[in-house]
């Protein structure tokens, strides 16, 4: 293969997705791409879409963290395309940087995070925005029952997304929901 113009789609701690058009239609290059990658150390799954050129990877964010960690990730690409430009590793955040959220989201996150903290620092520690906030909507809840003539059952959307959340919060990824 000769050069591939392999562009970073998106990457947030944890998983990246690469656009490669030589994968398109190359459900060989797939296959070796998944092969290749699914032996370096931290990485957990990688998908190949030879319809699309894309390559996901979900990798450990704890063990490949730094810049070399990033690029000794995506060896194999330049075993595979040596002349390829890789993406910046620089854009790529570690978990827990500030830097990793948009500047709108950054902003979001600080503004609940100092609420959040006035709130812990008001109640003595007893109490945050992780419980009032289901209270507030379960009262909001009660709320429209009481106010309302008719009972209307849920609908299917409602139970699935019930279901959804249900089934993510009983069943954290290892690592997830540590605080």
């Amino acid at each position: 293969m000769e050069t591939a113009a392999i562009t970073l789609v998106h990457a947030i701690p944890g998983r990246v997705r690469l656009k490669i058009p030589e994968l398109r239609d190359n459900a060989a290059l797939a296959a070796r791409l998944r092969e290749r990658l699914t032996v370096v150390t931290g990485v957990q799954w990688v998908a190949a879409n030879s319809r699309t050129g894309s390559l996901v990877i979900q990798y450990d964010p704890v063990t490949i963290a730094s810049p070399e960690s990033r690029r000794a990730l995506l060896s194999p690409l330049t075993a595979i395309f040596p002349a390829a430009v890789l993406p910046n590793f620089e854009t790529w955040r570690a978990p827990n940087e500030e830097s990793a959220f948009p500047p709108l989201a950054a902003g979001i996150r600080s503004f609940f995070h100092n609420v959040n903290e006035k709130l812990q620092h008001a109640t003595g520690g007893h109490t945050d925005l992780r419980v009032l906030a289901p209270l507030l909507l379960l009262g909001l809840g009660l709320r429209a029952i009481v106010k309302s003539d008719k009972l209307a059952p849920p609908a299917w959307y409602d139970f699935l997304w019930f279901a959804f959340g249900s089934y993510f919060m009983l069943n954290p990824r290892p690592g997830e929901g540590q605080q």
